[in-house]
């Protein structure tokens, strides 16, 4: 889901919900009250919320609809920076030839580039 013109909400699975709560399984837990979502706005940050964003009405852009058409059913494996950039992140979805990541560049003007396995931009 988009939220404003660089932000996007990418809504995770209830394990990884868990494992953001401590993995004790505490229904207490502010985190396991609501759905875990990985927030990543360009250039400037990423984390986990459990808040939601309203968009009623408004039609998501064709970059929404491509990481809703690549992402969608595909697990988060793992995050990584990528070689000695301090700023540029790697987010893997899936795995093998299926594998797609998110490369988040965290500086002025930055980019979210969605990638295959082979990193050509899709």
């Amino acid at each position: 889901t988009e939220s404003g013109n660089d932000g996007y909400l990418l809504k995770l699975d209830g394990n990884a919900a868990e494992k953001n709560a401590g993995g004790k399984g505490d229904t207490t837990s502010e985190a396991s009250a609501g759905r875990t979502m990985l927030f990543l706005e360009s250039g400037i940050r990423f984390h986990t919320t459990t808040q939601q964003i309203q968009q009623e009405g408004k039609m998501p852009t064709p970059f929404c609809m491509k990481l809703r058409k690549h992402l969608r059913g595909l697990r988060f494996e793992r995050i990584q920076q990528l070689g000695n950039l301090d700023r540029v992140v790697d987010f893997i979805f899936g795995s093998g030839s299926n594998r797609h990541s998110l490369v988040l560049e965290l500086y002025a003007r930055g980019n979210i580039l969605l990638c295959n396995a082979s990193y050509e931009i899709q």
